[in-house]
């Protein structure tokens, strides 16, 4: 069986993919992005390509006194407890979350939890913070250890306790109420990556993509449907709160977001006698393709701030509101990015990074891409659930980088840490071996 596709290849393929949207999908973008810009991001991609090929294939800390080792046992009792506290975690900081986003409004409806989000959302933009307790922040911060337990869950179902199933389970359906409590779309998205980055996992390390269990197909099914209803509604729901008829919602597209609909979008629009069609395609294709066109706006703006990196990480963002002038610092850099008509867009990760490290953002793709091809290197030579979850982080980091860096999204700093803890607190019990060339290595667990 071959191994895990290549970090370089997959981000080739998935810049490509986002590219051939832009110039051949059924919207038009203003502004276009001009030569340099797409230079600027090419220079990016080819650095991330470097650090996952060449640099990656570098040892900085070697010991001469060291042979490389292999993992040969994971005690699976062991796995099972971590998962089962990672799940526990997830649980208690998601519903923590959820009490709290819900204790936030007077009436519960969608239509009050998108005014509330767009209230915290212009008190971020002024440099504010959003008022919550101890408890709230503690929940923020816990509750992504859960993605870090359903991905290991997944990946040793069949070896998993039936209370670990459940609470895998109970996961993902708080994860979804959370995202509709909170008006967004994203914990979902990020729940649907690991999902389907851990069912890739498991076909490469010699199992079946999806674990033979009814309820878990039924689920996948379940939560596809309902990902796309939710979406249209989302969409439908904003335009009527903002008070925009289909006609206006197309206007406001056209005339803040610079997206008009191609000609065979309308006549499709026209054949179907469903003006919301345009609408709904139209706002799904500039969800997945708008960082073309917003990088233009910021590389042609007349200054670029630089936040350090609280542009992208909520962690840091949160931390300088905390220090003595450091909201209003925020609130100058976010100023200017909205004079821009960039900030409220997802400027993707290589302009993302750009505002929060400015030249340092070409190190930084270059790093990413070391770690991720560090990540293939050892799931490929050694796969087991240890050296899976780091790959699987990694890959998820491309997939969201048509939005932000691997830190950038939906919490992302936050999960990427508990990723850290839960190969940390495996490895402690993991026995390792020297590499026999003469004999096949077997994960055991």
């Amino acid at each position: 069986m071959g191994g895990p596709i290549h970090p370089a290849l997959l981000m080739i393929l998935f810049w490509c993919f986002i590219g051939s949207i832009y110039f051949f999908g059924p919207i038009y973008l203003t502004p276009a992005p001009s030569w340099s810009t797409c230079g600027f991001l090419a220079l990016h991609i080819i650095l991330f390509i470097l650090g996952s090929t060449l640099f990656s294939r570098i040892v900085f800390f070697k010991n001469p006194n060291s042979r490389l080792t292999y993992i040969s046992y994971i005690p699976n009792q062991h796995v099972q407890q971590v998962i089962l506290t990672m799940l526990a975690l997830g649980i208690a900081g998601t519903s923590i979350s959820m009490l709290s986003k819900l204790n936030s409004v007077d009436i519960l409806s969608f239509s009050s939890i998108t005014q509330l989000r767009e209230l915290r959302a212009q008190s971020l933009l002024n440099g504010g913070g959003i008022q919550s307790g101890l408890l709230s922040a503690l929940a923020f911060l816990i509750y992504p250890a859960g993605f870090v337990g359903l991905v290991a869950c997944i990946i040793t179902y069949e070896s998993q306790s039936l209370i670990n199933r459940l609470m895998s389970f109970s996961y993902v359906v708080l994860i979804i109420f959370l995202a509709v409590c909170a008006g967004g779309r994203s914990p979902i998205m990020v729940l649907f990556l690991f999902i389907g980055i851990s069912c890739y996992v498991r076909k490469k390390i010699g199992k079946s993509y999806i674990p033979k269990s009814l309820p878990i197909k039924l689920a996948i099914i379940g939560l596809i449907i309902l990902f796309v209803l939710y979406s249209s509604m989302v969409w439908v729901a904003r335009a009527k709160d903002a008070g925009y008829s289909t006609e206006g919602m197309m206007q406001h597209a056209e005339k803040v977001w610079g997206a008009h609909p191609k000609n065979y979008l309308l006549a499709t629009s026209d054949w179907l006698n469903d003006p919301s069609f345009n609408q709904t395609v139209l706002s799904t294709t500039f969800y997945f393709t708008q960082s073309l066109s917003i990088s233009e706006r910021l590389l042609s703006s007349d200054k670029i701030p630089t936040l350090f990196g609280a542009y992208q990480i909520d962690v840091v963002a949160a931390l300088l509101r905390a220090i003595p002038d450091g909201a209003d610092f925020l609130k100058q850099g976010y100023d200017t990015l909205l004079n821009a008509n960039v900030y409220g867009f997802f400027t993707g990760a290589w302009s993302g990074l750009f505002i929060d490290l400015s030249a340092f953002s070409f190190l930084a793709a270059l790093i990413w891409g070391y770690f991720a091809g560090k990540s293939w290197l050892n799931v490929r030579r050694n796969p087991n659930v240890l050296t899976g979850i780091p790959y699987i982080f990694w890959t998820y980091s491309i997939f969201i980088s048509f939005v932000s860096s691997p830190f950038g999204f939906s919490n992302s700093f936050m999960i990427f840490w508990w990723f850290i803890i839960f190969s940390f607190a495996n490895s402690l019990f993991t026995h390792y071996k020297k590499p026999d060339p003469k004999v096949q290595l077997v994960w055991h667990s």
